[in-house]
């Protein structure tokens, strides 16, 4: 297990600060810090066959003058300044194989996030947006993924999950929850 902390400095990039329309040229820089706790990659021998990995991470993360792109009331896109935002969460990940001799090897794969993202200041008056997750950044995601692996080729299924996300600083509207699925 260890416990990570950085502090970081981001200053807007040239399409924050001039992009037509909506470039922002009185973007100040963001400047955030974070802790993270993970527990190691745990491999776990059931039998010489059958293997499972377990992994696990919590962080959370202050960022204060965060960039972000938001539409403006005529609907063009432009970055701006929030003024603070607290970001916490955790993941989780499981992996096992089970190995048939020879190179015949049967593997699956599931991960889970979960994210808060929010406004904790705000420079707008009566920000809608304060407190409540921000927009387009879903609160879980999920991944899934079966392989059947022979010495000359493979097949794999993944299915990818992502929670619905906000599309308004409001909550009043939002983009569904979807999931796909790649052969």
């Amino acid at each position: 297990m260890y416990l990570q902390f950085d502090a970081n400095h981001r200053r807007p990039t040239f399409n924050d600060l001039y992009w037509q329309p909506g470039g922002n040229t009185q973007l100040q820089p963001e400047k955030s810090w974070g802790l993270a706790l993970r527990g190691q990659n745990k491999r776990l021998n059931i039998n010489s066959k059958l293997h499972l990995q377990v992994s696990a991470k919590t962080y959370y993360r202050q960022i204060n003058n965060w960039i972000q792109w938001i539409p403006n009331p005529q609907g063009v896109w432009s970055p701006r300044n929030v003024k603070s935002v607290a970001n916490y969460g955790g993941m989780a990940w499981l992996e096992s194989s089970f190995e048939q001799g020879k190179g015949w090897v049967f593997s699956g794969f599931f991960s889970l996030s979960a994210t808060k993202t929010f406004t904790t200041k705000s420079s707008i008056a009566n920000d809608a947006s304060l407190y409540k997750q921000q927009i387009y950044v879903p609160v879980f995601q999920t991944e899934a993924r079966i392989r059947y692996q022979t010495p000359n080729w493979y097949i794999q299924i993944e299915v990818p999950y992502t929670s619905k996300r906000y599309i308004s600083s409001d909550h009043s509207n939002h983009l569904p929850v979807f999931f796909t699925a790649f052969v």
